[in-house]
């Protein structure tokens, strides 16, 4: 199955470990979906950055449209306050 690294980037500056109370909210809200695509098995792995300027993952997804399909349901991408870059990848190595 292919796999695609997923990248936000916050419109704003987080790197300061401010956002505002919307900003909390969207994320909270885009941890659940992605714990929801992880128990699907969509998502192999996510994480912020510990600067919080960008968050990276690693989808499994049948094809471009359905990685695409994930990541712009996203609500933090929906609201516009990341951007969000897919790129279609192979995993090489990965430890157990």
């Amino acid at each position: 199955m292919p796999h695609y690294l997923y990248l936000i980037t916050p419109k704003n500056d987080w790197t300061n470990g401010e956002m505002t109370e919307e900003e909390g909210r969207l994320m909270g809200e885009h941890f659940m979906y992605l714990k929801d695509k992880f128990e699907e098995g969509k998502v192999v792995l996510v994480g912020p950055c510990e600067d919080r300027s960008r968050g990276v993952g690693i989808l499994e997804a049948d094809s471009v449209e359905e990685a695409e399909a994930i990541g712009f349901n996203d609500p933090a991408v929906k609201a516009g306050i990341v951007e969000l870059e897919l790129k279609e990848m192979r995993i090489s190595l990965l430890r157990k």
